[in-house]
């Protein structure tokens, strides 16, 4: 097996959330710090960078097709989910429309979103990062502050799991039966029991923890594999990690040439490429290619196709 990593998009700086749209063969993410949102179209390698309405100052959390509605999306709003028109090539998307609060706390903020396999839209909050210490070589972060919920009927919002810090990566089991979740805050992987048709999880259980085994950086965002290994990008950390959650063990560690590794997902013409996001919030001359999303090919594994929000 022979991985290929390349750079495929210019810079931002702190990509997050990709999602592959099979529709229309292109990649949308979302630039949080600044509150942009861009897409990387596979035909014609064309790469657009949008802000929302006319000058969004908001961070925003990611961004997801709408099932069944042609250039509409769901984003992550502050703390807000909203609703825009894009057609992925404008330099501005259309005025957002609310249509749920995940939050009234103004210092947290929607920090990741994902359809479930049913297409509801689950998406969680994030503390904010605490000033550094004397010494301190890795961020710290507000616990207790965030949640994580999904939308249902009628647009109304039930919280998941409360007392949360950092909610940052979302999957669910092949089977349904099971639901993967990631607080970057707790450096650590978890498992929920999963009822698929109520949309309720309970009993997490831990699979993987880095400090217990030694390893940098945060879990945060992740992706799934068709033979239902886990790729969770390592925040600090210089990588992807590959775990299998029925071992509870490493598979293999994929390096990125770039320091804040945010979240992958599967993509391509044969949904067997893995795309990276990363961010540049603290520029290192070591990591010239930092906050630019990057493509990784011979893998050997195909994914967990992406899934549009149904609304």
């Amino acid at each position: 097996m022979s991985i290929n990593i390349d750079p495929l998009t210019p810079a931002v700086t702190l990509g997050r959330s990709p999602h592959w749209d099979f529709r229309t063969n292109s990649l949308y993410f979302v630039d949080q710090c600044v509150g942009t949102v861009h897409c990387y179209q596979l035909e014609g390698d064309r790469f657009t960078t949008a802000t929302i309405g006319c000058g969004n100052k908001l961070p925003v959390g990611f961004i997801i097709p709408i099932e069944g509605q042609q250039d509409s999306f769901v984003i992550g709003l502050k703390n807000d989910l909203a609703c825009i028109q894009w057609d992925g090539t404008s330099c501005k998307t259309s005025e957002p429309q609310v249509i749920a609060s995940l939050d009234s706390n103004e210092s947290t903020m929607i920090n990741t979103g994902k359809a479930d396999p049913k297409g509801r839209l689950w998406a969680g909050t994030a503390g904010p990062k605490l000033p550094p210490e004397n010494g301190q070589r890795e961020p710290k972060f507000e616990e207790n502050l965030a949640n994580l919920s999904i939308l249902k009927e009628c647009n109304t919002v039930i919280k998941l799991a409360e007392c949360l810090s950092v909610a940052s990566g979302l999957e669910w089991s092949c089977d349904k039966k099971r639901f993967y979740f990631t607080d970057t805050a707790k450096k650590l992987l978890e498992v929920y029991d999963y009822c698929h048709d109520a949309g309720k999880i309970c009993n997490p259980k831990p699979v993987f923890s880095l400090t217990e085994n030694n390893m940098c950086g945060f879990f945060d965002g992740m992706a799934m594999d068709c033979s239902q290994k886990l790729y969770i990008a390592n925040y600090m950390g210089c990588q992807v990690v590959v775990i299998d959650p029925a071992t509870c063990q490493v598979v293999t560690k994929i390096k990125i040439p770039a320091k804040e590794v945010t979240g992958v997902c599967w993509g391509g013409p044969n949904n067997d490429v893995l795309f990276v996001t990363t961010g540049n919030t603290e520029p290192n001359p070591n990591y010239p290619c930092a906050g630019r999303v990057f493509k990784v090919c011979g893998i050997g594994e195909k994914g967990v196709p992406c899934r549009n929000v149904t609304l």
